[in-house]
């Protein structure tokens, strides 16, 4: 994974925000695949998870149970 890689999901979830649910969604698959990309040893870790969490500037509701 690379941060053109997460600046495109951020895209995607930007333009879905309307529907919170599937925003949600794809925040946490988003975090989910940083996760495994920096477990797998990813080169610059610390600015692809910088990236990773520019997703809470996205509004949405996020729900959580």
């Amino acid at each position: 994974m690379k941060l053109e890689d997460v600046d495109k999901r951020l895209k995607r979830i930007e333009a879905i925000s309307i529907d919170d649910e599937s925003a949600h969604v794809e925040q946490d698959k988003l975090w989910a695949d940083v996760l495994r990309a920096i477990a797998a040893g990813v080169d610059e870790p610390v600015p692809l998870a910088r990236r990773a969490l520019d997703v809470l500037k996205i509004e949405f509701c996020r729900w959580y149970a």
